[in-house]
């Protein structure tokens, strides 16, 4: 079986809810509450190729979530999350490992060698183990800490910490809804968008335009309801993937997982043997107004329906492959830096342009 063709898994899947799908209250008072949820799924996949059906993800959700409310403008709320996967490993399709080279799929068009490729003594790639439990507290359980203050008469509000805002409504289509990167590690079918946004540390502005001049003149126009959304999000983040690592017999990062980018000669269209692809995050800073995100949305309603006008200036979300260079390992073939130079061997650098023309 060729691991690097599409695979089409088939999941049946199923949800059981121990409260509402939205948090509920446990304990309130008349300022506050305090509330959550526990969600778990499952799923069998029934149409793997040569493996007949196995159990597939079993995810599950855990929150605990909190209101406070000081005064009639102001509301602060917190909300923690827990989630994973109860069976990250599904079965033998997860098993990791390096393998010698197939020569038969040298030359197959859609061939990479399938070696694991090594950086300081780990085989790249992703453990599905790690997606067990997503436990990082800020980047992962830490959902929302968020401060809002609304003008009594409506006219402004003002929001800042870490939440989420979404844009667009499209039953599953992700056209406008472009503020968060997506958490793709777990692809679960009956997953609400809110738990796939990836929140940020942000502030946003609404502007009430209705009873301005401003207001008044779209008005006059036949845009009722006008109102201008301003968003700042000074943390970048990108969606989170799984990478895999194919190799016989099993892929490292699961069934989701993305495989390692194709080496295919441009010339011929065939693989490039003797070569693998060992990738490298390039990032930009993590909090920064230089490389901050911008967006802007104007809304009113007209002819009976609500209308938007978005502009947002940003970062691609999703990874781009970007050959940067090379790396000529002699004494080792699973491009073991160390197996190179302790068998008599070198690592030669190699630059952008001799890599292209090799």
């Amino acid at each position: 079986m060729n691991r690097l063709k599409i695979a089409y898994v088939s999941l049946i899947t199923g949800l059981i809810s121990l409260t509402s799908l939205n948090a509920s209250a446990l304990f309130e008072g008349e300022e506050w509450w305090v509330g959550g949820r526990v969600k778990q799924g499952a799923s069998l996949m029934y149409d793997l190729e040569g493996q007949g059906a196995k159990a597939g993800p079993q995810n599950f959700l855990i929150e605990l979530k909190g209101n406070w409310f000081p005064t009639s403008n102001i509301t602060m709320v917190g909300d923690i999350w827990l989630r994973g996967d109860w069976l990250p490993g599904h079965s033998n399709i997860t098993q990791a490992g390096p393998t010698s080279v197939n020569p038969a799929d040298w030359f197959d068009t859609n061939a990479v060698p399938r070696q694991s490729l090594y950086e300081n003594g780990n085989t790249f790639g992703h453990d599905a183990e790690d997606e067990r439990a997503h436990n990082n507290f800020n980047r992962e359980m830490l959902r929302e800490f968020s401060f809002k203050y609304r003008d009594p008469d409506n006219r402004f509000a003002v929001k800042l910490g870490k939440f989420q805002r979404g844009w667009g409504q499209s039953d599953g289509l992700r056209l406008l809804d472009i503020l968060h990167p997506q958490d793709l590690r777990d692809r679960y079918f009956l997953g609400e968008t809110d738990e796939v946004r990836i929140p940020a540390w942000m502030g946003t502005f609404d502007l009430n335009l209705g009873g301005t001049a401003v207001g008044n003149m779209f008005g006059n126009l036949g845009m009722k309801d006008s109102a201008i959304e301003l968003v700042v999000i000074p943390e970048v983040n990108h969606s989170q993937i799984t990478l895999n690592n194919p190799y016989e017999g099993g892929e490292s990062g699961g069934v989701w997982g993305l495989p390692l980018p194709r080496l295919v000669d441009t010339q011929s269209g065939l693989g490039i043997p003797f070569f693998g692809a060992l990738t490298r995050d390039r990032e930009v800073d993590k909090f920064s107004i230089d490389d901050a995100e911008y967006a802007v949305r104007f809304t009113f309603n007209s002819m009976g329906a609500d209308w938007t006008l978005n502009g947002f200036y940003g970062w691609q979300d999703l990874p781009v492959a970007e050959l940067m260079g090379g790396e000529l390992m002699i004494g080792s073939n699973t491009h073991n830096k160390t197996d190179a130079i302790a068998n008599g061997g070198a690592v030669v650098p190699i630059d952008l342009a001799t890599t292209v023309s090799a």
